[in-house]
């Protein structure tokens, strides 16, 4: 790095490339050494968490029962719909009924309800620790809901459609990612450091000079 005619510092490149490059073995350890952490974190210390997903289809009855094609009435139903099933009076009988050693807030964030755009459907996904215990989770949350439902509207305004299907892949980042995602962060701190170093250095040096003259 030198310093030109007026007094700003300029920068030769061959000399960044050959001070980066320089460094490479140091960079290439930190990488494998945060690929490594990440790596032992996600296989060991990570909590594994798995999903869920159950579809529960909204119909539209008039009072005695008999269906009605309104798609916009439905699409509403199916708005409100999704705000019931996290309230607090559903998933706190699904607290009861599954004796859950938990509070709503915790089971709550637990919970996410879904509603593609123009459809009457919606997905009930729940997580925890294991493929088992997530799908207790959302079929127990549709069943409840279906019970709440049923006196507040008409018997049979929800359909809860059969998913005999477990997810047995976690959610949760695996290791794989966990070690490449670690790689390429200690990679990337490395290199930041190596480039500040690279522009600081000579400040300093000047900064010592002066200060012994």
């Amino acid at each position: 790095m030198k310093e030109n005619s007026s007094g700003i510092r300029e920068v030769d490149l061959r000399d960044f490339i050959r001070e980066i490059f320089s460094h490479w073995r140091m960079m290439v350890l930190c990488m494998l050494a945060v690929s490594l952490a990440g790596g032992i974190y996600a296989g060991f210390l990570q909590k594994m968490v798995y999903e869920n997903t159950t579809i529960v289809y909204v119909l539209n009855r008039t009072p005695d029962g008999v269906l009605y094609a309104d798609m916009d009435v439905s699409e509403n139903l199916a708005k409100d719909y999704k705000e019931i099933i996290t309230s607090r009076p559903v998933l706190s009988r699904v607290l009861e009924r599954m004796e859950l050693d938990m509070t709503y807030e915790q089971l709550y964030k637990k919970v996410d309800v879904t509603r593609p755009d123009s459809t009457r459907i919606l997905y009930i996904t729940a997580r925890a620790d294991t493929p088992l215990e997530a799908k207790d989770l959302s079929d127990t949350i549709a069943e409840v809901f279906e019970d709440y439902i049923d006196p507040i509207d008409y018997e049979g305004a929800v359909n809860i459609m059969d998913n005999d299907y477990l997810e047995t892949r976690p959610v949760s980042m695996s290791v794989k990612k966990a070690a490449a995602l670690g790689g390429a962060a200690g990679g990337l701190v490395s290199f930041v450091f190596f480039v500040l170093r690279f522009f600081m250095l000579p400040v300093r040096e000047e900064e010592r000079e002066q200060g012994e003259e």
